[in-house]
């Protein structure tokens, strides 16, 4: 699926799973993923909120850029929820790398 079509998905109400599973969705059903995402909720009150410029600053800095972003369903004005997609340059298939990624 090329980047387009999934957020033409994305955009139509399509839920996507970023890694392939087999037997379930548990973690140790995980087989490859490709697709990272990171969800910015702005929920911890003891923090202040987070834009997306600010978050794609921090990005920018760190020389991680996501493939693209969208704001979720229930994102308002004051409290923005979005949603960070990144595009690994390959298929990650090892759990440790997998889990570096999703640490980083």
């Amino acid at each position: 699926m090329s980047i387009n079509d999934l957020i033409t998905a994305i955009e139509k109400g399509y839920s996507i799973s970023p890694a392939l599973m087999q037997g379930g969705a548990k973690a140790e059903n995980w087989m490859e993923q490709q697709l990272f995402m990171i969800d910015i909720d702005n929920d911890n009150k003891t923090i202040p909120i987070m834009t997306v410029e600010q978050a794609l600053e921090i990005c920018k800095a760190k020389n991680i850029i996501p493939a693209f972003y969208y704001y979720s369903f229930s994102s308002s004005e004051d409290k923005p929820k979005y949603r960070l997609y990144f595009v690994m340059n390959e298929v990650i298939t090892d759990t440790q790398t997998r889990a570096l990624i999703i640490n980083t």
